[in-house]
């Protein structure tokens, strides 16, 4: 081969065949997918071929791959002045790369290929030959969402060949990154709610929303006052699908005109969904706050005065919400309590 044949390696192409037929489209450039959830109970999940190639004349030829994650996770939404996401010094430990592979795996997410079949957040260097050139790898999502991003490494070309560079970072390596967008599309933020006015409350007038959201009960005084963003880690946890908002605009209505005090709206789902670890420890109990559609209310919208029964002293697995009138006002409002977590509403 002459010396002047120059090859580089080709940007990552986003071509895919899934297990699961709901995950079916082609994606190019920043490749959007959706995170692991234990409620589906399967692993979306991306395959992708690479190679290096004669500029010439199109030959593919070989090369030795590498394959690396690097976890970016959950963008912030406005307010900018927000530290937001799943932020390392949050946590415990406090680097994601203190984590054990499982852990990360479990977390970020894994790559494999033919070789390893086991997700992990790295691949070893595999020599492709001149009979099958080409390198294919697949990512699965991780629990978390955000972005991902995906490094493809390639080095050592065959004798007479050499990367360009730039795009290449040198004549004898390359480096090619594909970003995995991982969280649902569509989520809303729970409006903040409509000022009271001078001349008092009028629901059928439109001018109080009858909630107000609080999403770390602990952290919410008497009365209770809109303060959304009081998580450390995950200020942002008044999200989801606008079915669920509309369902919870009702109830909340419902309930300011039955109880005379504020529907307190804690937690529902994180921006794109995916892992809403409150524990601040890479895992947690909210294991259905990740596609949207839950909801927890805190005790403290309950009156002390009984007229919507006792007030729970507990979270949402209290069972004393069940002798509140929330499930006969969610029902109304097509919102359902889980069972064993009567605070815990879903929508129908």
């Amino acid at each position: 081969m002459k010396a002047d044949s120059r090859v580089f390696l080709m940007a990552l192409l986003s071509i895919l065949a899934f297990s699961q037929p709901v995950y079916s489209e082609i994606f190019a450039g920043v490749n959007t997918i959706e995170p692991y959830s234990p409620q589906k109970r399967i692993k979306p999940s991306r395959d992708f071929l690479t190679y290096c190639y004669d500029i010439f004349t199109g030959t593919h030829v070989p090369c030795p791959f590498e394959v690396f994650l690097k976890g970016e996770p959950e963008e912030c939404p406005q307010p900018e002045s927000l530290q937001c996401g799943h932020v390392d010094v949050h946590h415990a430990p406090a680097h994601r790369n203190d984590m054990p592979e499982s852990s990360k795996v479990s977390n970020l997410g894994g790559v494999t290929d033919q070789w390893q079949t086991a997700p992990s957040t790295s691949l070893p260097e595999r020599y492709t030959t001149t009979l099958a050139p080409d390198y294919r790898f697949t990512y699965h999502s991780g629990a978390l969402s955000g972005r991902m991003e995906v490094s493809i490494f390639a080095s050592r070309p065959p004798a007479g060949y050499y990367f360009l560079s730039p795009p290449c970072e040198s004549n004898q390596t390359c480096t090619v990154y594909s970003v995995m967008d991982v969280g649902y599309k569509g989520f809303s933020e729970l409006p903040a709610p409509l000022p009271r006015t001078s001349s008092g409350v009028s629901l059928d007038d439109g001018e109080w929303d009858g909630y107000v959201r609080c999403g770390r009960t602990a952290r919410c005084s008497e009365p209770v006052v809109d303060d959304p963003y009081n998580w450390p880690a995950h200020p942002h946890v008044h999200w989801g699908e606008d079915y669920v908002i509309d369902a919870l605009w009702c109830l909340s209505r419902e309930w300011y005109a039955a109880c005379g005090t504020d529907l307190v709206i804690s937690d529902m789902s994180l921006p794109k969904g995916g892992l809403l670890d409150v524990n601040e420890n890479w895992s947690t109990p909210h294991k259905s706050h990740r596609m949207g559609e839950d909801t927890d209310i805190s005790a403290k919208s309950v009156p002390t005065n009984g007229i919507c029964g006792p007030r729970p002293s507990g979270g949402t697995f209290d069972p004393v919400w069940k002798d509140t009138v929330l499930r006969r006002l969610a029902g109304q409002c097509m919102l359902r309590p889980l069972k064993g977590d009567p605070g815990h509403l879903r929508r129908d």
